[in-house]
């Protein structure tokens, strides 16, 4: 089962997400927390669910290191490819090893072009393991359409 955790932008879902998988106590994934300096969102550190291990995942351009990794981005927001690759790898072994539920936050506008989770949100869609994923109110339709989506709950 696809449990989908809407809302729009600063709604709490990866609040809720985190919430969840502390309530369950059982599966693994990956939430995006959020790095904020004078109001403006400076980050998105990827944190393992199980560990709380935490990786730089996405910065907006203006707070982007030297030595950042880009791999694709999302309006003034750059995507670390080594971190991305991590969650890949990460979240392939969780479906080899058929952990569940697996958490993953968020499938967006990068998903919907093809571009960050989207090969590896496939997987776990095909996987028909226990998912839970964060999207957008305004994406859920397009994400369902995509990724040929028919058994979910929306929360």
């Amino acid at each position: 089962m696809i449990n989908i955790i809407s809302g729009c932008i600063d709604s709490g879902k990866t609040s809720k997400m985190m919430a969840l998988y502390q309530f369950y106590k059982t599966g693994d994934g990956f939430v995006a927390t959020k790095q904020i300096e004078n109001k403006i969102v400076k980050s998105y550190w990827a944190t393992r669910l199980t560990t709380m291990e935490e990786r730089p995942f996405i910065y907006h351009n203006t707070y982007v290191p030297n030595d950042f990794d880009s791999c694709c981005q999302v309006g003034p927001y750059m995507v670390s490819s080594a971190t991305l690759t991590w969650i890949e790898d990460t979240i392939r072994e969780m479906i080899t090893k058929k952990i569940s539920p697996i958490y993953l936050d968020e499938i967006g506008l990068l998903e919907l072009d093809g571009k960050g989770f989207h090969a590896i949100f496939s997987e776990m869609v095909a996987s028909k393991l226990e998912i839970y994923v964060a999207i957008r109110n305004e994406l859920i339709d397009a994400v369902l359409k995509k990724y040929a989506i028919s058994e979910y709950q929306l929360m």
